[in-house]
C-alpha cells in the first residue's frame, strides 16, 4: 500500500472503471506534469495531473499525531464537455455520489505509520489552458483535495 497521499490518489484513479469515462477510455495520469514527447510537445490531452500540495502537522501528542495533506488534480481535455465528463468520472466513478465509488469521499489505504483516511474535495475550478498541436482550445478542471491522516504512535 502507498505511504504518500498522491501515490495513494493515483492508485485509485486507476483503479476507476474505464466504462465511467467518456469513450469507456481512462484518461493516463502524471504524477507532477505531464511528459514532454520526442517533439518537445505536452502529451495530448485528455490527461489528468496530480500534484502534491504538502503536509502539515496539525496536532500531536503521546498518542500519535494528526497532519492534513493536500494534492491538486488537474484534468486536461479539448473540449470542456469532455473534461466535465471525466471530473464526473473522476469524482464519482460512474455511481450515484452516494456509493462513494470516485475520489471525493474516498477511503485511501495508506501503509504505516499512517491509518487510512478519507478524501475530501474542498475546491473545483474549470478553465482555459492553452492551444494544442493542432490550434485547438485546451480546457482544464482543477481539483483541490484535502485528507486528515493520523500518525500512529510506535
Amino acid at each position: 500500500m502507498p505511504v504518500s497521499i498522491p501515490h495513494a490518489v493515483m492508485e485509485r484513479y486507476d483503479s476507476l472503471p474505464h466504462g465511467a469515462f467518456p469513450h469507456g477510455h481512462r484518461p493516463p495520469i502524471y504524477l507532477g506534469e505531464a511528459p514532454i514527447s520526442s517533439a518537445g510537445d505536452r502529451v495530448r490531452p485528455p490527461y489528468v495531473v496530480v500534484t502534491d500540495q504538502g503536509s502539515r502537522p496539525e496536532y500531536q501528542s503521546d498518542g500519535g499525531a494528526v497532519e492534513l495533506g493536500r494534492v491538486q488534480l488537474e484534468v486536461y481535455a479539448v473540449e470542456l464537455g469532455q473534461v466535465d465528463q471525466i471530473v464526473l468520472a473522476l469524482r464519482f466513478g460512474g455511481q450515484p455520489p452516494a456509493a462513494r465509488a470516485g475520489l471525493d469521499w474516498a477511503m485511501l489505504p495508506l501503509d504505516a505509520p499512517y491509518t487510512p483516511t478519507h478524501l475530501m474535495r474542498v475546491s473545483e475550478q474549470r478553465g482555459y489552458a492553452g492551444w494544442d498541436y493542432q490550434g485547438r482550445r485546451v480546457h482544464y478542471c482543477r481539483l483541490d483535495y484535502e485528507a486528515t491522516v493520523t500518525l500512529e504512535a510506535s
